[in-house]
């Protein structure tokens, strides 16, 4: 994507094949200091109308929310927004925040990742279930 966005590479150069049927990905490419200002040349925006004709789903993973202004500069060419909280480590001011921040681009949803294990109530959460010994506990209180 960086060699693409500095107009090193063309769009169908960029787009990789994976092993599993109809899904494709743009590796990040060199890692740069000014990778802000590369998404302001307006070049992925380009790239992203350019080729949603040949896509059912374009997905654009950016950077975290707060620190860095990529996502909220990503989120003006998206048809929504997704919003992925890391449980125990995101602080519940700058989830709000970054709520905030999307809540007028079509914020689809929140989803919580690496959520322990040991966290999770209740006998199966999407696939984890607790153990027998400590659904009976659950059920007992």
């Amino acid at each position: 994507l960086t060699e693409y966005l500095r107009g090193e590479a063309d769009e169908l150069s960029i787009i990789r094949n994976t092993p599993l049927t109809n899904l494709f990905f743009v590796p990040p490419g060199e890692v740069v200091p000014n990778a802000a200002e590369l998404l302001e040349n307006g070049k992925l925006q380009f790239l992203v109308q350019g080729i949603a004709p040949l896509f059912d789903w374009i997905i654009l993973d950016s950077p975290p929310v707060i620190p860095v202004l990529d996502a909220s500069m990503m989120a003006e060419w998206c048809d929504g927004v997704i919003l992925v909280v890391r449980s125990g480590k995101t602080l519940r001011d700058s989830a709000r925040k970054a709520c905030e921040e999307f809540k007028d681009r079509n914020l689809l949803g929140v989803v919580l990742n690496r959520v322990p294990r040991r966290s999770l109530h209740g006998s199966q959460y999407y696939g984890y279930s607790a153990p027998s010994s400590e659904r009976n506990h659950n059920r007992s209180r």
